[in-house]
This record gives structure tokens, C-alpha cells and sequence, in this order.
């Protein structure tokens, strides 16, 4: 057990639920179980951050976490798997496909998902950046971390837009999130 992993993630949880309250309710409620992409076996926002709270962390480094942020990883949370790359969604589906825009966080930039089955991982993953000169929760959610897209600006693609897969894929989209 690492009290220091442990401590770090508490602390950034309450940091993030100081200076950003909102964006941390949406990232809780995105991880409940009627969520979008990844999610956990919680039903309610709060069950799922006092999970959280009382999971026991370990470091955790994978090469999709971005250069300034740190991952840590518990088996205390399990849920399913809600991505895959956009190439394999061509392949199943074709070109012309539409995939829906999302962005339940209200990011500059907005995701493309679709619906499918989500695969179950048996652990969650939390990643800490810095926000205001002070650690916080950047994302967290059960499987492996994908790099950010940063393709589709928000200021074009509103949530609920469509978008063809072709098309997302010559904006540079990587990834499409299973809703």
C-alpha cells in the first residue's frame, strides 16, 4: 500500500472540488454507470467519489499520460472499458457512419462517440495535473488511458452535433468513445 500515492489522490480530489466544482461534478457524473465512454458499476455521483476517496492507489505511468501529470491505478474499482480506435469502428461500420459529438464536460474540444458494447476492466485509472498552481483531477475512469484527440474545436462541433467518420478521422480523431 502507498500512503503517499493514497494521500496525493485525496488531496487532489478536494482540491478539484474547491476551484472546480463543476467540472468535477461532470467528470463524476460521466464515470456513474449511465455515463458516457468508460464507466464504473456506480449508480450515483456520490457513492462513485466516495469510492474514490477510499480506494487504495498506486503509482501508475503509461505512455497516453501526458508530460506534467502523473497516474495512479486501483483494482478497488471496476467497471467497462468505453473506447476504441476510430480505424476499427471504420472497419465494422464504413466511412459514411455518423458518430454522435460529445462533450459532457464542456472542453475546447469535443469527442465522437457511438453506441456498443463496452468491455469490463477489473481497474480505474486516476490522472493528477496541475490547475491554478495546484494538483488536481484532470480525468479519471476504469481502463487504459487514450491520448487526447484535441480535433474537434467546441466552437464547431457542439455535443449532439454529427459527424461522419471519414470526416472525423481528416480532423485527426483517433478514438471514439462507446455511449
Amino acid at each position: 500500500m502507498d500512503l503517499n500515492a493514497m494521500a496525493r489522490v485525496v488531496e487532489a480530489i478536494n482540491t478539484t472540488k474547491k476551484i472546480l466544482p463543476d467540472y468535477w461534478q461532470k467528470t463524476l457524473e460521466q464515470r456513474t454507470c449511465r455515463g458516457r465512454g468508460s464507466i464504473t458499476n456506480e449508480e450515483k455521483a456520490s457513492n462513485l467519489e466516495l469510492a474514490l476517496l477510499e480506494a487504495t492507489w498506486e503509482p501508475y505511468s503509461h505512455p497516453a499520460i501526458g508530460a506534467g501529470c502523473t497516474g495512479f491505478k486501483t483494482y478497488d474499482i471496476k467497471g467497462l472499458y468505453g473506447m476504441d480506435t476510430i480505424h476499427n469502428v471504420r472497419a465494422e461500420l464504413g466511412g459514411n457512419f455518423k458518430l454522435k459529438v460529445i462533450n459532457p464536460k464542456g472542453l475546447e474540444f469535443s469527442e465522437v462517440g457511438f453506441s456498443s458494447i463496452r468491455q469490463p476492466v477489473n481497474y480505474t485509472i486516476i490522472i493528477l495535473g496541475q490547475e491554478q498552481g495546484k494538483e488536481v483531477v484532470y480525468t479519471f475512469h476504469p481502463g487504459a488511458p487514450v491520448k487526447p484527440d484535441n480535433a474537434l474545436p467546441s466552437k464547431d462541433w457542439k455535443d449532439g452535433d454529427t459527424i461522419t467518420i471519414d470526416a472525423a478521422i481528416a480532423y485527426g480523431v483517433n478514438w471514439v468513445k462507446i455511449l
